[in-house]
């Protein structure tokens, strides 16, 4: 059989191996992410979508490594290039996160707010939201949403990470 030529939307985010960020390789995931950006730095507007997913990747991985910065400027980079509801929630709840390893709870109070607001239905920004909550004033509210986000999805991921969030809390 003939090898097939890949072209860049067949090299789409959702095929660089984004299980290496579940598996603790965010450098692995970044440096796929920086390769594929690296084959069209300005996309045409129907390769948009796949730009702004991978540095939504990018920036997730940056923020598991600790380089908050980069993780910011990518999801801020990732909005500029598709500003929609699902790519705006994501940057905001990359931001949550980066907000949280900061110190910095007011900001992930906003930036969680934010991402329940565009996609609220997402276990993810819900869990996220429930972090910054319990992180802030609103403990006791956080607290309630992660064990309802754990008890209504308990083989979920998210489900799961509540779970062991509200554990972790001495709320269980």
């Amino acid at each position: 059989r003939r090898a097939r030529k890949m072209t860049p939307v067949q090299g789409r985010p959702k095929d660089l191996h984004p299980i290496a960020l579940t598996r603790g390789w965010p450098d692995e995931a970044a440096a796929r992410v920086t390769n594929l950006l690296s084959r069209f730095p300005k996309p045409p507007g129907a390769l948009a979508p796949i730009a702004a997913s991978a540095r939504l990747l990018r920036a997730q991985a940056r923020a598991m490594e600790g380089r908050a910065a980069l993780a910011l400027a990518d999801a801020d980079a990732a909005v500029a290039v598709r500003s929609h509801p699902d790519t705006e929630a994501a940057a905001s709840r990359i931001r949550t996160e980066v907000y949280l390893l900061q110190g910095d709870v007011d900001g992930a109070l906003r930036e969680s707010e934010n991402a329940i607001r565009r996609l609220p239905s997402s276990l993810w920004n819900r869990y996220w939201r429930g972090r910054a909550l319990l992180a802030g004033p609103s403990r006791e509210e956080g607290l309630t949403m992660l064990k309802d986000l754990a008890a209504s999805f308990p083989r979920e991921h998210w489900g799961m990470e509540a779970g062991k969030e509200v554990g972790r809390a001495g709320g269980m």
